[in-house]
């Protein structure tokens, strides 16, 4: 669990993150607050594209089932089409917006450097951005 990761050892050269999707970013954000991920060392993500999964588009549908944000205006015909979502396909919708909030904040994210590769279920590699990759204003 991302509480279980030390405090105050030192950093990792490889991580290798291949746990509950819904907890990518949790996990994620830890080990860099935590200062577990060395300079020049690597982060693996594993299946951050989740058999092309993360590549629909999000519905507000989708964000009403997630239960992330709730729209006053739903049209009633948006309301009973998630009322009729089964627990199963809520759990897909939270584990693909999910993965997709990952690799988005890891695309924008100024700390690390990122390469998303599309083999099979997709691996993410990351690194801890050095002083000198930033791009002159």
């Amino acid at each position: 669990s991302v509480q279980s990761l030390p405090d105050g050892t030192l950093p990792f050269d490889l991580i290798f993150l291949d746990t509950d999707k819904r907890r990518y970013r949790d996990y994620y954000e830890a080990l860099l607050q935590k200062g577990l991920l060395a300079p020049r060392s690597l982060l693996l993500a594993d299946n951050v594209l989740w058999k092309g999964n993360v590549l629909q588009l999000v519905s507000p549908t989708d964000t009403i089932a997630r239960g992330l944000k709730m729209a006053v205006d739903l049209e009633e015909e948006q309301k009973a089409a998630v009322e009729n979502l089964t627990k199963q396909e809520r759990r897909y919708i939270v584990i693909r917006d999910a993965l997709h909030a990952f690799n988005l904040g890891l695309a924008s994210d100024p700390r690390v450097e990122a390469l998303l590769l599309p083999l099979r279920d997709g691996l993410a590699f990351v690194q801890a951005a050095s002083p000198t990759s930033a791009i002159p204003a």
